[in-house]
């Protein structure tokens, strides 16, 4: 709807609608999600309980961490739409911003590609699918989880947390879990400000970063 397309919009709300009609229960995975699905839902209303995403520990062992490049670490599906917003927020507004602050950042984009792949600025770099994230984001000092205009299954949010690199989300991004430690902000002079901070500090950035022993704790399948 924001963007237009009326009849597609009205056609994913019916279809929504109908579905909801014909079940009990509901669930979604976090309490914004929640909020917005009864505010354009009401029939959910009674029948929705939120059960946040969850990560698997053994998925996430302990890395040789370095911290030698400027490196910002992006993964996901891109070609989900929040996702691919983000993707193309972060490259428009945030990363040219980042580089008139460092110079000799880089970030490494991993996950399926988007439906159309987004002109690269200088310092960025597509790898596609990775065989290990915690590999790939172990040479990172910041990992990146830009969502805009979606919640529910940004799982790779508590996925980032549990890397060991410094994390900043977009609000949307992060909607799962409070008091994590990760940066949370919608504007992007701010993103850029605080990743070229912690570029600019990584040596002295705690390795792991405190996030991940968090993540690992509270927010498993288990917990």
């Amino acid at each position: 709807a924001v963007h237009g397309r009326d009849a597609a919009a009205s056609h994913e709300k019916a279809l929504l609608d109908a579905a909801i009609a014909r079940v009990d229960v509901c669930s979604t995975c976090s309490d914004t999600e929640t909020t917005r699905l009864v505010t354009m839902h009401p029939s959910a209303a009674g029948k929705v309980f939120t059960a946040p995403l969850g990560i698997d520990p053994s998925e996430w062992p302990t890395r040789e961490y370095s911290r030698t490049s400027p490196r910002v670490a992006l993964f996901g599906s891109w070609n989900w739409e929040p996702n691919a917003r983000g993707l193309e927020w972060f490259l428009a507004d945030v990363w040219p911003k980042v580089r008139s602050l460092r110079v000799d950042a880089e970030a490494k984009i991993a996950g399926v590609p988007p439906d159309e792949i987004p002109r690269l600025p200088s310092g960025v770099e597509f790898v596609g699918r990775v065989a290990d994230l915690a590999t790939f984001t172990a040479n990172a000092t910041v990992v990146a989880v830009p969502v805009i205009g979606g919640v529910g299954a940004p799982m790779k949010f508590a996925e980032a947390l549990a890397s060991g690199s410094s994390v900043c989300a977009t609000s949307d991004g992060a909607n799962a879990f409070a008091d994590t430690g990760a940066f949370v902000a919608d504007d992007p002079q701010r993103w850029a400000a605080w990743i070229a901070a912690r570029l600019e500090n990584r040596f002295a950035e705690p390795i792991p970063a405190a996030t991940r022993a968090r993540a690992l704790e509270l927010f498993t399948w288990d917990r």
